[in-house]
């Protein structure tokens, strides 16, 4: 079985206002997987993911998003750093 991280972004789907569906085509199938966005990154998030439609998950997860923009943000723990889940 190919990891998920070689597999290739190949669509986006919307779960109500805070989940975006992912679907990554690896050799032996497709796979589907989410990512929950807050409110206030989701445009964002959504906007970086469709930039990067097509690319593998690997080069996807490691690219820099542009939080120039939102620097208003504050982790609600500021000892654990934001992630996905």
């Amino acid at each position: 079985m190919q990891p998920f991280a070689d597999g290739v972004l190949v669509g986006l789907s919307l779960w109500g206002t805070s989940i975006i569906g992912l679907v990554i085509q690896c050799s032996d199938g497709k796979y589907f997987g989410s990512i929950r966005a807050t409110s206030n990154v989701y445009d964002h998030v959504l906007e970086f993911l469709t930039h990067n439609h097509g690319r593998k998950l690997r080069e996807v997860m490691g690219a820099e998003i542009d939080t120039s923009d939102m620097i208003h943000l504050v982790p609600r723990n500021p000892t654990r750093s934001p992630e996905f889940i």
